[in-house]
Formats: C-alpha cells, structure tokens, sequence
C-alpha cells in the first residue's frame, strides 16, 4: 500500500457517503461525522485487500479506481465509484466470502469496523439506515429466490391455552426469537406490553401484495401461507416473523398473507421495536448481523455456484437504480 494518499477533503467525503444507499439517509452532522473518521487508503495494481475466508476488518469506498470482487478463481464482479466493499461482512461479523484485489490503482475511504460500530451506537440515524439498507437488499434477494427455498417451517405447534396469553407466557415465547434470545427482562417486558394477541379461523386474508407493511406478525401457532402475483406459494410455521424485512426497509409487501389453519400470533409494532434498538445497541447490533448473515449466506451460495448479483443494479431507497457493494 502507498504511504502517500491524496488528501481528500471533508466535503468530497460528505458526497462519497451520500452516494451510497446508507449515507443517502443521513443528515448532514452524521453525515460529516462519519467523514471526520474516514482514513484515505491508496492501493496499487495487483494488490490484495483481502482472501475468502479473512476477517474483514474495515468497510472501504471507492474513490477511484475499482476493486475485483471472485471466488474458487472466478471473477464474479468489477466495482467501480460510488459502491463499496466490508460493510455486509463487518455488519455479519463474518469472514470474507470473496477473494478481493486490485486491477487497478485504487483509492478507497476506509472506515474500521471497531469505528463503524461506536458510530452506530452514538448515531440512531445510522443503525436506522443500516436496518433499512439491509433490510432492503435482503428484500430484494429472497423475492429471486424459488419458492421451495422461501418456507420457514419449525418445530411443532406447543399446546395454546383458551385463554389470552399471559406475561410469562408472552416472555417464553419472545425468548425463542433470535432477535430476543439475549434481551434483558426490561426489554422483553416493553416488547411484551405492546404486543396485540389475535386468533383467526383457517382462509383469513391478512394483508395483500403491495400493502403497507406497518406491522409484522409473531407466530405462535399455526400456519401462514404466502402467495405473490407471480405464482410462488410458501409457508411461514410457528415461531417465525412475518413481515419483519418489509418494515424495516419500508416497502410494501411482496405477497399476499392467508391464515392457511387457525392461526395464534401478536402483532408488533414497528416503531416499538425500532425504539427497543435504540435504547439496547447490543440486542440491536446482534439483530443486524441475523439480517446480515442471512444476506452473506445468500451471496455466499451463489458465488459458490461462480455466479453473483454484485453488477446487477438494484433499486433503493432515495437513489434509484443503482449497484450495490459487497
């Protein structure tokens, strides 16, 4: 790596980060704190930023230049200015999936992961973007996913009480959820109070494709069968989620929700939830690498296969059409 970078000034920084799906979302005091912590990396042709299966220790962007993106000896991607590279794995806390170089000059602003993270836990505005921006990319991958591999099944139904669901119980359940799993009582319990018990006979309709997703849906019993206008059908079973990647990246739902037994499920409020993470960054932070890893193993299996959507453009929040980082 060269000694001498160029200098790069605050306000050039300030449009790299905006350039990018997170850094689109942000005001401008974050937006130029983040750039205060940028570090200048200059590269040369043919260097190595970093093998599959290496940590990734920091999120680059790209300035100039580009960066190759392979797998098992392939190429799978070339990016280019304004897309970028760590961030998912840093989120994922995870080692590469890809082997990474230079086939040009190249400089990168870097932000370490150590860094990335203390932003996230002074900065709301940031861990808000990052859900929505991962959200949103997850969203995008499971919707090309074939309908077999969409299915969430569990484990057997436990036996329902006729009666409402009590505190304990509310507390036993949230504690199977991953995103629980580690949250202390106080959490559990301000999730737990503002959870809405509902039970609905086999053929409820509970919302339609291209709905507002306000709320998600906790599943304690029971089956939700899921149907797109694409023809793709797949089923959620007791202790998922449903609904919880489009309220986070604020999109609408991308297939229609039936009740396909009698069901038992809270609803959730998005805005509770989001109020949880701001004031629990760890319970917010272990959340995130979920969604993360969800999205690396995807990305993952299709290098594997020498293929990938890293050129493929994407259309995001407040910018449009454009391609993504890795």
């Amino acid at each position: 790596m060269k000694s001498d970078p160029p200098k790069i000034a605050v306000t050039e920084r300030i449009l790299h980060l905006r350039a990018i799906p997170v850094g689109a979302h942000l005001p401008p005091p974050v937006l130029n704190i983040i750039a205060s912590h940028l570090k200048e990396r200059a590269y040369q042709k043919g260097e190595i930023l970093v093998r599959r299966g290496e940590p990734v220790g920091a999120l680059h962007l790209l300035v100039e230049g580009s960066l190759r993106v392979s797998a098992a000896g392939k190429k799978l991607a070339v990016l280019s200015p304004p897309q970028s590279f760590g961030f998912l794995a840093v989120l994922a806390r995870a080692d590469s999936i890809y082997e990474v170089d230079f086939p040009e000059d190249t400089v990168t602003l870097e932000l370490d992961a150590d860094t990335l993270y203390e932003l996230l836990e002074d900065h709301f505005a940031l861990l808000s973007a990052s859900f929505s921006y991962i959200a949103e990319r997850l969203l995008h991958e499971l919707e090309e996913l074939p309908a077999e591999a969409l299915s969430l099944p569990t484990g057997d139904d436990q036996p329902i009480p006729d009666r409402e669901l009590d505190f304990i119980d509310r507390i036993f359940f949230l504690r199977k959820m991953n995103v629980f799993s580690t949250a202390n009582l106080n959490a559990l319990a301000v999730m737990s109070s503002n959870l809405v018990e509902e039970r609905v006979p086999a053929g409820t309709l509970l919302w339609t494709e291209g709905e507002a997703s306000e709320h998600v849906i906790m599943l304690v019993s029971g089956r939700l069968r899921c149907t797109t206008e694409s023809g793709k059908v797949f089923c959620y079973g007791a202790n998922t989620v449903v609904g919880g990647m489009e309220a986070l990246a604020g999109k609408p739902h991308w297939y229609s929700l039936h009740a396909d037994t009698a069901v038992l499920f809270f609803r959730g409020s998005y805005e509770v939830f989001m109020d949880l993470m701001e004031e629990n960054f760890s319970m917010a932070s272990d959340f995130m690498a979920l969604i993360a890893q969800r999205l690396q193993m995807l990305h993952s299996q299709k290098a594997d296969l020498g293929t990938s959507t890293l050129s493929v453009p994407r259309e995001m929040t407040k910018l449009g059409l454009v391609p993504l980082g890795a």
